[in-house]
């Protein structure tokens, strides 16, 4: 679950400017969506609509930007339990908001394993070792659902950033759409 990213930012959908592997390869191996639209622009609500599958003016106060979430909703991830998967995500869960339950609306949170950020505004959570974390505490005869919310959408921007990756900006496509746009 991304915030604020196109489709043109990941490589299986076609970016040849930034190399995504890992987000390709689970692409590859698993569900690629290729027309899929939300339900709301902002944060919480567009999750909360993810959620539970309905729309915005269905969701009274859960459609808020720090909403309260009311323990009346089903959320997907909480079926797919009770149905026998194992649950979990790291990163940012359902948020920013008041929910009720025993756990996040996405899951069970797996975020003990922190990393040094490579860059001002990148989160210190390590999600891959918080995901093998999940991986080695499941049950591995269980379908699982993970649930992946990163940080850095709506973080403040180290300046010149690229440049430690030697990053080349001429070669960045901008979507044509951005171009006509005054």
């Amino acid at each position: 679950m991304g915030d604020d990213i196109s489709r043109n930012s990941m490589g299986v959908y076609g970016s040849k400017y930034i190399q995504t592997p890992n987000f390709d390869r689970i692409a590859n191996e698993g569900v690629l969506f290729t027309n899929a639209y939300v339900c709301n622009p902002k944060c919480s609500p567009s999750r909360a609509c993810f959620l539970t599958g309905r729309y915005s003016w269905q969701l009274e106060e859960a459609a808020n930007h720090i909403p309260v979430i009311p323990p009346k909703w089903k959320f997907y991830p909480k079926l797919l339990e009770n149905s026998g998967y194992t649950i979990g995500y790291t990163g940012k869960g359902w948020g920013p908001g008041v929910y009720y339950g025993e756990h996040n609306p996405a899951g069970w949170e797996y975020n003990n394993i922190s990393l040094v950020p490579p860059y001002k505004g990148i989160s210190k959570q390590d999600y891959a070792a918080n995901f093998d974390a999940f991986l080695t505490k499941r049950d591995s005869e269980k379908p699982f659902c993970f649930w992946f919310g990163t940080h850095e959408a709506h973080r403040k921007y180290e300046k010149d950033s690229y440049k430690k990756e030697n990053k080349d900006l001429s070669k960045v496509t901008v979507q044509a759409f951005f171009l006509t746009m005054n």
